[in-house]
């Protein structure tokens, strides 16, 4: 578990918490490390499915057979991803798909019924709980937008740009979608010879050299 720590204590479930009180947290939703090779099944279709997870490394992917027999990818899960957790927090336990490893995995898998049905009197658990709300509400509510909009595809990416941009995994965007994630932010043109306070003052982001230097001190 330590290995892996920096990408765990990264992600938004975890998110306000502590090392320490990760490592608490860890031990109470039963937290697990499962290392899989590419190709590997993760849960077959059909399975009974009791713990959530989280894609710490690797890629896993969302497969289905049809009715013909051909398997069809729904969808990929990048790193940082968390999955399961609409079927863990339901009574709905069976998975209606496959989750195979597309390359080498690393996956933290974790009780959402530990977060869910837990007294929430401590910090911890509270917060726990608070984070793992946040991320089912962020996806039904991006799932509906984007998928009305724009169809399955789109919703797929919008996932993936926001979870990159909440955790601090920008690099992990492509050119595509980082013109996507900052879409209608201001953006400015700037030389790399140029001072930090000429750049403030130059593009109006600080009205005076005076202000630029207030600013780079104060923030």
């Amino acid at each position: 578990m330590n290995n892996y720590f920096n990408l765990i204590e990264n992600n938004l479930l975890f998110k306000g918490l502590s090392k320490e009180e990760i490592e608490k947290a860890l031990i109470d939703i039963k937290a697990r490390i499962a290392v899989f090779n590419k190709g590997d099944t993760v849960f077959n279709e059909g399975e009974k499915v009791v713990e959530a997870g989280i894609v710490l490394l690797g890629e896993l992917q969302i497969k289905k057979e049809d009715y013909k027999g051909n398997t069809n990818i729904i969808t990929s899960l990048q790193q940082g991803h968390v999955f399961g957790e609409a079927l863990c927090s339901t009574d709905r336990e069976i998975i209606p798909f496959g989750i195979y490893a597309s390359e080498a995995s690393v996956v933290l898998f974790f009780e959402l019924r530990k977060i869910l049905n837990t007294n929430h009197s401590d910090f911890v658990s509270f917060q726990l709980l608070k984070n793992i709300l946040a991320i089912i509400a962020q996806k039904a509510l991006t799932k509906e937008f984007i998928t009305d909009l724009h169809g399955s595809e789109e919703y797929d990416s919008a996932v993936k740009i926001s979870e990159c941009l909440f955790s601090g995994r920008v690099n992990e965007l492509n050119s595509d979608e980082l013109e996507s994630a900052f879409k209608g932010v201001p953006s400015f043109n700037i030389t790399l010879d140029e001072k930090i306070i000429d750049i403030l003052v130059n593009n109006n982001i600080a009205s005076s050299r005076r202000e630029a230097r207030e600013f780079l001190i104060n923030n």
